[in-house]
């Protein structure tokens, strides 16, 4: 399955056809562009990705990791100091 709009490929997936995961991928996908649902922020392990990413300045799930990540550091940073 490709996904683009006149300019370069934008999302290129696998798919092993299966007619419901299939519509499934795409509802979910349309979903998103008809800003029917808000967008998800990639696995953890794939952030090095939002380096590059066009939205990383204004990323909600950027900023709401990075406030986890502080809160896990003060509590850290707590737990040593007593």
């Amino acid at each position: 399955m490709s996904i683009n709009s006149q300019g370069p490929l934008f999302l290129y997936k696998e798919i092993i056809y299966n007619e419901s995961q299939l519509c499934n991928f795409y509802s979910k996908c349309l979903k998103f562009w008809k800003g029917q649902r808000s967008p998800e922020g990639v696995d953890i392990e794939e952030a090095w990705k939002c380096q590059n990413c066009d939205f990383e300045s204004v990323c909600e799930w950027r900023l709401k990791k990075a406030e986890e990540c502080r809160q896990k550091n003060i509590m850290k940073n707590n737990l040593k100091g007593n």
